[in-house]
């Protein structure tokens, strides 16, 4: 079996035109991969896989590695499956339910834009927290600084100054709230 296998690995090296042509489907694919972030074989793997619809890590082990809960080499793929999906989930492309015995896990809508970008070879997914939600987390932090020094005596300022600083804190608390909320949308 081995003989057969280097026969046709030495035919396809002589066969230069086939070798790049893989070659470049090789790299367009591992290129296609940076972009959406997908970092190890087991992590594209999962993702492939949940593109199905819901599953537990035990029945994503059996789909992928094709092992029982009682063969031997369960526990390592357990493990593999297990370390993809902490990744996978930590950068918000995976999520699972709260409550429930079975806890399935599921792609993201986040996700799913990040693939579709991919297949409509648009540049780069959008990203999860944009310039603009940071600009108003960032203000809102100040603004709630300035009204809690303002609060105590720190700082002084005039009824004028004062409202203004009252009625921006309430417009960017407003749109700081409105903008965690579609971003907890996005990865829920």
């Amino acid at each position: 079996m081995d003989e057969d296998i280097s026969k046709e690995f030495t035919t396809a090296l002589n066969d230069g035109v086939r070798v790049d042509r893989l070659r470049r489907r090789i790299v367009e694919g591992l290129i296609e991969l940076q972009k959406i972030q997908i970092k190890s074989i087991a992590q594209g793997q999962v993702v492939a896989s949940l593109l199905e619809g819901r599953k537990t890590i035990a029945e994503l082990v059996e789909s992928i590695y094709g092992v029982t809960p009682d063969s031997p080499d369960y526990h390592s793929g357990y493990m593999k499956i297990r370390r993809a999906l902490k990744d996978l989930e930590a950068r918000g492309y995976v999520s699972r339910t709260l409550l429930g015995r079975d806890k399935p896990y599921r792609l993201t809508r986040y996700a799913l834009e990040a693939f579709l970008t991919m297949q409509d070879k648009v540049t780069l997914p959008r990203a999860l927290v944009s310039r603009l939600d940071t600009v108003f987390y960032i203000l809102s932090i100040m603004l709630v600084i300035g009204s809690l020094l303002r609060g105590t005596g720190l700082l002084e300022l005039s009824r004028e100054w004062s409202l203004i600083l009252y009625g921006t804190l309430l417009f960017t608390l407003g749109a700081s709230f409105s903008r965690i909320i579609d971003t907890f949308r996005r990865v829920l």
